[in-house]
């Protein structure tokens, strides 16, 4: 985000590194403030950052049926970028892992 005191196009070459990283990799923890970066600088619109949303949250849904390594990087992304309510099975995935969100968990 510091680097749209630079250069906002810096930000795209970021989104892109990031989105060519595995989930698991920690991208899901970089994501939402380069995405709000790209939004408030005029890159992305509100509607390019929904369907991003919508992406993840099926990546999220579809690595839940499958049971995939990185769900933690995807959950963060997912719930970090939109302030709408979490879909259903973000929130049935929550309520059965209620340990991951505690502090002696």
């Amino acid at each position: 985000p510091a680097l749209t005191k630079v250069n906002d196009e810096l930000l795209l070459g970021i989104y892109c590194l990031l989105e060519s990283l595995e989930w698991g990799s920690g991208k899901g923890y970089s994501l939402p403030s380069v995405l709000q970066s790209c939004r408030d600088s005029g890159l992305f619109e509100k509607a390019e950052i929904d369907k991003m949303y919508a992406k993840y949250a099926r990546v999220f849904e579809e690595g839940m049926e499958q049971g995939v390594d990185g769900l933690d990087d995807i959950f963060y992304a997912v719930t970090a970028i939109q302030s709408k309510s979490i879909p259903y099975s973000i929130r049935k995935f929550m309520v059965g892992n209620r340990t991951l969100f505690d502090e002696s968990g």
